[in-house]
């Protein structure tokens, strides 16, 4: 995760540390792509949601799923994209800071 002007996380949908509990299934390339790439609000929103709830709620996945395929991790990053409107987040969230 970087932090960029200070404002804006980013954050993996599927994150990096499925190269190793799911091998063969997913390369960096994909990982890195814009399109697992979400912008979330840096600070209190960022540290509650992404940092504990999500990562929390990944660890749980993989604590639960036992030899999760490639379809598991998808549709579980999409559950969460569309539970914390990851596509929209930063986006809302500074409209209604600056009123944009």
């Amino acid at each position: 995760m970087r932090i960029y002007h200070g404002r804006i996380a980013v954050h993996h949908r599927i994150p990096l540390n499925v190269l190793k509990r799911v091998p063969g299934e997913f390369n960096i390339g994909e990982l890195q792509a814009s399109s697992n790439l979400e912008g979330i609000p840096a600070g209190t929103v960022n540290n509650e949601i992404h940092l504990s709830e999500v990562h929390g709620a990944w660890g749980k996945f993989f604590r639960t799923v036992t030899n999760p395929s490639r379809a598991d991790v998808e549709g579980f990053a999409q559950m969460l994209d569309l539970k914390y409107n990851f596509p929209n987040l930063a986006r809302e969230f500074y409209s209604q800071m600056f009123g944009v």
